[in-house]
């Protein structure tokens, strides 16, 4: 079909879309993306692109948030995955969303990938990178926030800012920790389309 034949000839594939980029996308949404990355994975194998890079999301993990135990660069990508970033303010929560259907969607991606890759390596290999907190614009950590999602994308739930309550502290170093630069941003995808991958697929996560 159409759009598949827009491979024909490409090199390498960088899949950043999904059908709701943010914390609150629901179940229809995060299947709705696993639908079309599933397929855009098997048209690029099919057509023989040499590259996948796969924008997967810090959020497959984010429920580490709440281990305090874990120290600096002990959240690793062989860890078990803890899908969703719940927050502790249940008045951020129900604005911003839990996470868990967004980063189910990429951990089902991942796991498609190391699948396809296993079949198609090493005519097709698959580069994952488990993306920090990048926010639009200027992408300043000044401007960081525990509500995580910008608000323009934010669910309108109707209460009042001074409603918000509980412990913004954790949320708040979480997501901190998690910030990734726009410059670094480009370097790793840059880094992702030509590093030698040492089996048929690789996982990281990036932050800054």
């Amino acid at each position: 079909n159409g759009w598949a034949a827009a491979l024909d000839g490409a090199d390498a594939l960088v899949h950043f879309s999904a059908v709701n980029p943010y914390p609150n996308a629901d179940w229809s949404e995060s299947a709705q993306s696993m639908d079309h990355g599933f397929n855009v994975f098997q048209a690029a194998c099919l057509r023989g692109v040499r590259r996948v890079v796969f924008a997967t999301s810090n959020h497959v993990m984010g429920q580490y948030k709440e281990d305090l135990d874990l120290g600096a660069g002990m959240l690793r990508p062989d860890l078990p995955p803890k899908v969703g970033t719940p927050f502790r303010d249940p008045v951020v929560l129900a604005s911003s969303g839990d996470a868990i259907a967004y980063a189910a969607a990429k951990l089902a991606m991942e796991r498609n990938a190391a699948c396809l890759a296993a079949f198609h390596a090493p005519r097709t290999t698959f580069v994952c990178l488990r993306i920090g907190w990048c926010q639009p614009g200027e992408n300043s950590p000044s401007t960081l926030s525990a509500a995580g999602s910008p608000p323009e994308f934010q669910t309108d739930t109707g209460a009042a800012a001074e409603a918000r309550r509980g412990d913004d502290a954790v949320d708040e170093d979480w997501f901190r920790g998690m910030w990734l630069s726009n410059r670094d941003f480009l370097s790793y995808f840059e880094r992702a389309l030509t590093v030698d991958v040492p089996s048929e697929w690789n996982l990281s996560s990036e932050a800054s």
